[in-house]
């Protein structure tokens, strides 16, 4: 299960996204015993990017079936489609997934469009939520427990500063929601792009993963086996294609991008990690 929220802001658009990688249990285990236990591990602890940046103005995201949202990805990579074209096959996969898996297609050309695919049908809005109906339940319940927030916020809709401050808002609701840990399917990292001037990108920031130890029924805490069990500090750069990060205490470097040679998961965007400082690591991805 996923968490998609995409909205507008004036002429700008917002997409938050959750980053937990599902897989049914027999293709877990091709693709463990395809990539290793090693390879998998780092994906199932650093996730999958699932608010994909096509180019400058297209953002593409799904919630549901990954190998539904893979075919959409190959679709587009390797045809090259027009928007209607895109919107159109998301429409077909969704159809043929018997409503499993939901789209959002974003963009940010010379004007701001969404596009929700799901439920059997395609449709332009201004906002849209994909995925888990909990989620989205907290998340309106944060939004809308704020009342004099919300009515200041509102109340003058043409101004340009009060809709920028909505998407700063809407970002830490949909952080806490995640936080709350309402659907255990979903994950608890943001991942966000925004539009500025026409072009999506991923937003540069530095923020940390904490977990808690935990207590034995013998009162032992439990030890970690590596920076992923224990919780990191990361930097994210900010990016108009793919998602890069850095995380201090592993000394490496993750970009998100097509990695595994599998027909089901080769376009999806996974994390490839590359050992190295972060000087090193800059220079190479253009960060």
């Amino acid at each position: 299960m996923s968490f998609i929220l995409a909205k507008k802001y004036k002429d700008k658009i917002r997409v938050f996204a959750d980053n937990k990688m599902t897989i049914e249990p027999n293709d877990e285990l091709s693709l463990i015993k395809y990539i290793g236990e090693g390879a998998y591990r780092n994906i199932k602890s650093l996730g999958v990017i699932k608010n994909v940046i096509i180019n400058n103005d297209l953002c593409i995201c799904s919630a549901g079936i990954l190998e539904d949202y893979n075919k959409l990805l190959a679709y587009i990579d390797d045809k090259k489609p027009s928007f209607d074209d895109i919107c159109d096959k998301a429409l077909q996969i969704n159809i043929e997934s018997n409503n499993q898996t939901d789209f959002i297609i974003c963009l940010v050309n010379l004007n701001s469009i969404i596009v929700e695919v799901k439920d059997y049908k395609k449709q332009e809005v201004d906002s849209s939520w994909i995925g888990s109906k909990a989620c989205f339940e907290k998340f309106q319940s944060l939004h809308l427990s704020d009342d004099i927030l919300h009515n200041q916020l509102y109340s003058c809709e043409n101004n340009i500063e009060s809709q920028l401050y909505a998407g700063t808002k809407d970002s830490w609701y949909f952080s806490e929601t995640l936080r709350a840990n309402v659907d255990n399917s979903v994950g608890n990292v943001v991942i966000e792009c925004s539009s500025s001037d026409h072009k999506f990108y991923y937003s540069e920031l530095i923020t940390s993963i904490s977990k808690l130890r935990i207590v034995d029924p013998n009162g032992r805490l439990s030890i970690y086996d590596d920076a992923f069990d224990g919780g990191y500090t990361y930097q994210v750069f900010e990016s108009t294609n793919n998602y890069k990060m850095y995380i201090y205490q592993l000394n490496c470097g993750i970009e998100y991008c097509p990695c595994i040679d599998d027909s089901k998961y080769d376009h999806l965007r996974l994390p490839k990690l590359d050992h190295c400082s972060m000087d090193e690591f800059k220079k190479k991805h253009n960060c």
